[in-house]
């Protein structure tokens, strides 16, 4: 498959980077290709990436714990967690913690929390920066004041699309226009339009002029650490989106990704998934590894759940105007009850003909909410049942083309219904019987 950047107006291949993937049967990528050059990838059994040949000739591996910590990289370690997966050191700078789990001290920076789990403060070391933040009620950054100044941030409504950056004063720093499928495509600032480059993750990798000339390029680590910046108009100088489209605070090196932090360099968030306790980050999940170490496939918008990789084109794109993470954020999910979760099911019915269900869709566990996703995402992965009864439920008559579909992640069985006439799906359900006995 050849994926060109850049098909907003001009039809660009910026670089001539076009991306051949060949990905593998369980939806890993295998494969890059720029301008002759070949990078491949392997993992391991939990789809973890473990080792990556580089288009520029490099061979780097990954080894993680058993909590699928991040611990060492061409055999060296580089970093240590504790029993809760919080990162305790890193490159020998230790890393300190609040009661919430939430970062405090790393060594290069200082870390302030309201109770809410907002970051509103970070101090350098030396004390001698500082910036503040502050956040609206549905806990969106709204400003960020440091030493270079004050900008405030504007949304489109209650989505998580942001419209503009404005000084205190109100005029615009920089103003951005999303297509018609909410994705992303271009900004103005300093009176000047630009258009924005990707590649298949959504990374931007250049920008161009309304005429097509290149005025930007940025190059990536597999983990989002920028490595690149070439500049060549001095206009989008501070341009924040970046790697998967997320918003970048270069001054910090870190990424804004709404409900966290995310540090690109170390591969994990600053506080713990507000979807999780640390018990459950123990039991469960691991509450602070970035998108379960499988950046070459996944992204994650808004920090709360990794979604396939090109969904929406990055976090700036995420979303009609549905905002769900602040009705999550700011309790703590208990692992036996019900956990109802508005952006999950919304997936569910947007992936369902909507002719009912027959059973349970509301998650009680992170697990189980991790595997409902897993399903969604690619319902096809699912295998066919044999229903020695058939399909005798009118809404879904089997000689009408309908199936009964299977799928096991982790122990937790999902079952649902697809018309092999039709492609379409419907009643996507937990079956409790059978992943209790897995």
């Amino acid at each position: 498959m050849i994926v060109r950047y850049g098909m907003e107006e001009h039809d660009v291949c910026v670089s001539r980077w076009c991306v051949a993937s060949d990905r593998l049967s369980y939806g890993n990528l295998s494969g890059l290709k720029k301008d002759g050059q070949t990078a491949s990838y392997s993992y391991d059994t939990m789809d973890q990436l473990i080792e990556e040949k580089t288009l520029d000739g490099q061979t780097i591996n990954y080894t993680y714990d058993k909590r699928s910590n991040r611990t060492h990289i061409n055999s060296q370690v580089v970093a240590k967690f504790d029993e809760s997966n919080r990162m305790t050191e890193f490159k020998s700078q230790t890393i300190t913690y609040d009661a919430d789990g939430n970062r405090i001290n790393d060594g290069r920076l200082k870390y302030s929390w309201d109770g809410l789990g907002n970051l509103t403060a970070i101090e350098e070391g030396n004390g001698t920066k500082k910036w503040q933040f502050m956040y609206d009620e549905q806990g969106r950054r709204i400003e960020k004041a440091g030493p270079s100044g004050t900008i405030r941030f504007h949304y489109d409504g209650d989505s998580n699309r942001l419209m503009a950056e404005t000084d205190t004063a109100g005029k615009a720093i920089r103003e951005y226009v999303y297509n018609a499928d909410h994705i992303l495509v271009g900004l103005k600032t300093n009176g000047t339009w630009y258009n924005y480059q990707r590649n298949y993750r959504g990374d931007i990798v250049a920008i161009t002029d309304t005429l097509g000339n290149v005025a930007a390029k940025y190059t990536y680590d597999t983990w989002g650490k920028p490595l690149t910046s070439n500049i060549t108009d001095s206009k989008l100088t501070g341009q924040p989106i970046r790697y998967a489209s997320y918003y970048y605070d270069e001054d910090l090196a870190l990424y804004y990704l709404m409900a966290r932090y995310y540090n690109s360099e170390q591969a994990v968030f600053l506080s713990i998934d507000p979807l999780l306790d640390s018990n459950e980050s123990i039991e469960m999940a691991n509450g602070y590894s970035y998108v379960m170490n499988n950046p070459l496939t996944r992204i994650d918008p808004d920090g709360l759940m990794w979604r396939p990789d090109g969904y929406g084109y990055g976090y700036y794109s995420y979303g009609s105007g549905i905002r769900y993470y602040t009705s999550v954020r700011k309790i703590t999910v208990p692992a036996k009850k019900s956990v109802p979760l508005s952006n999950l099911q919304y997936l569910i019915r947007s992936k369902s003909l909507g002719r009912g269900s027959t059973g349970r869709q509301v998650p009680r566990t992170y697990k189980e909410e991790v595997a409902m996703r897993n399903v969604l995402y690619n319902p096809n992965s699912g295998r066919i049942l044999n229903m020695t009864k058939g399909m005798t439920d009118p809404r879904w008559r089997q000689q009408d083309g309908w199936r009964k579909m299977a799928k096991n992640v982790d122990g937790v069985e999902i079952h649902y219904l697809k018309n092999i006439k039709t492609g379409k799906f419907d009643d996507f359900k937990f079956d409790d019987k059978r992943g209790k006995k897995k």
